[in-house]
């Protein structure tokens, strides 16, 4: 039987077959299309979260060397002041005379921490610090470096939750080893959360487990299911960076877009053939 009418055009079956071909095709095709889009576009989005990621851990990498390296600097210089080795040499050096001579020298280095440390390793002051007093650091990994080379040694002392990058240098008077001077200073949370922004990236500073100070409220899966990073501080102390939410992409719009407009034009197919 043919498919032609009278005047030469599809018959109706015929042209519903053909209108509702087409349109399946369409938007089979709009589909995978979309599909393949949407991985392409996820693998993306992957990949830059975790440059993201990686990025904010060197930053906070590069903010803590550049702290220890003014600590290490101000520490092997003050070690060497005329006053600070005449108080170490002293035979009876009291908490009162160590405050004072420890005011001085924070005149002439602005940093947070200063401590002064007898030979033996017990904190006799400590400016910033007024808990560490009285404690008997001779055990501790920083305190035996700084004994067993030249130059200061660096360490962490956390204060109040917070990370304080300390260098400690021994003080001599001649040959012999009269005492320690600590320096220290805070990796303030402004800088820390200026870091953050500018790598696009969440951060948190966690503390036995716990988060003692975050760069912006998140929930604890942030932690879990976003791309993180860790950099260590010591072995209570860590930063945790994760990736935020992925930049915004106009290219999102035109994915949706073309399965849409298939499926428009597929319920225009339906209707020009004459529905199924």
């Amino acid at each position: 039987m043919s498919t032609l009418t009278a005047s030469g055009s599809l018959a109706p079956s015929r042209r519903k077959r053909v209108f509702s071909v087409a349109a399946i095709v369409g938007v089979a095709l709009a589909l995978a299309w979309f599909v393949g889009v949407r991985l392409t576009q996820g693998a993306g989005v992957t990949a830059e979260r975790t440059a993201r990621v990686e990025r904010g851990a060197q930053l906070i990498a590069l903010l803590r060397r550049t702290a220890q390296d003014r600590v290490r600097t101000g520490a092997q210089v003050l070690a060497q002041d005329t006053r600070l080795q005449a108080a170490a040499g002293m035979a009876e050096l009291d908490k009162a005379t160590a405050n004072d001579l420890l005011e001085d020298l924070q005149k002439l280095d602005s940093q947070e921490l200063f401590a002064l440390l007898s030979a033996e390793g017990r904190v006799i002051a400590a400016r910033g610090a007024p808990q560490m007093e009285g404690l008997d650091l001779a055990s501790s990994a920083v305190v035996k470096t700084a004994l067993a080379q030249e130059g200061a040694a660096t360490g962490v002392w956390m204060v109040d939750d917070r990370v304080v990058e300390i260098a400690v240098s021994v003080i001599r008077v001649g040959e012999r080893r009269a005492g320690l001077l600590v320096v220290g200073v805070r990796v303030a949370d402004a800088a820390l959360a200026t870091a953050a922004a500018a790598a696009g990236v969440h951060l948190a500073l966690m503390l036995e487990g716990r988060p003692v100070w975050t760069s912006s409220p998140q929930p604890p899966t942030t932690w879990r299911l976003e791309p993180t990073a860790t950099v260590e501080v010591s072995d209570a102390a860590r930063y945790l960076v994760a990736a935020g939410p992925p930049p915004a992409d106009s290219f999102e719009l035109f994915a949706w877009a073309v399965p849409l407009a298939a499926l428009l034009f597929a319920a225009l197919g339906f209707w020009r053939g004459g529905g199924p």
